[in-house]
């Protein structure tokens, strides 16, 4: 009798163990790592007439903890009517929450820092006390974009050894279609200056 009892506990602590690595999804495994990704919006024209364009480009690192470390750059490019660009870099580093449920990927803000990068005008770099001065004066931060318990569902289309693709959506609720890549580099190798 005794020996039964043991029998059928030491199967119900391998039948939970099984059941514990079951609850993970081959999707939860495959986007552990780091994914290098870009996205390019167009800003809206101005009473001016002036455009511009929003540039984001990163490298999040899945943790199979559930924890996500970004590295990346925002550039905001401003186009005039008269010709002349203006371009503003922020350099950025993030700590978010993740988990996958029903096929979407469920990701909370954590924490967000910011650093001014850069101002150019016209292509040429800007002196470094305009620089300076065209931040203090900005009226904007990183952590306006990204705010401290902001949290994004995207719905996973696919995710393989070197691609993830879903749909996320944006303010306005339109949804778009994005594509990472695996890559082994952190984003020195990508950043633009």
């Amino acid at each position: 009798m005794v020996r039964r009892i043991i029998v059928l506990l030491l199967a119900a602590v391998s039948f939970s163990h099984v059941g514990a690595a079951l609850a993970q999804t081959p999707a939860d495994t495959a986007i552990v790592g780091r994914w290098f990704g870009e996205v390019t919006e167009p800003i809206a024209p101005d009473e001016t007439g002036s455009t511009g364009e929003l540039r984001v480009a990163g490298v999040d690192e899945y943790l199979a903890d559930g924890t996500l470390k970004g590295q990346g750059q925002i550039i905001m490019l401003f186009k005039y009517s008269d010709g002349a660009t203006l371009e503003a870099a922020w350099q950025t580093t993030s700590r978010s929450e993740w988990r996958i449920a029903d096929g979407v990927l469920i990701e909370k803000i954590l924490e967000v820092k910011s650093t001014p990068d850069y101002v150019k005008a016209n292509g040429k770099p800007a002196e470094q006390s305009d620089q300076e001065e065209f931040f203090r004066q900005a009226n904007f931060t990183v952590e306006d974009l990204m705010p401290r318990g902001q949290t994004t569902r995207d719905q996973i289309i696919s995710i393989d050894a070197d691609r993830f693709i879903y749909e996320a959506k944006d303010a306005a609720g339109n949804q778009f279609r994005r594509t990472k890549v695996r890559t082994t580099r952190d984003f020195s190798a990508y950043r633009k200056s």
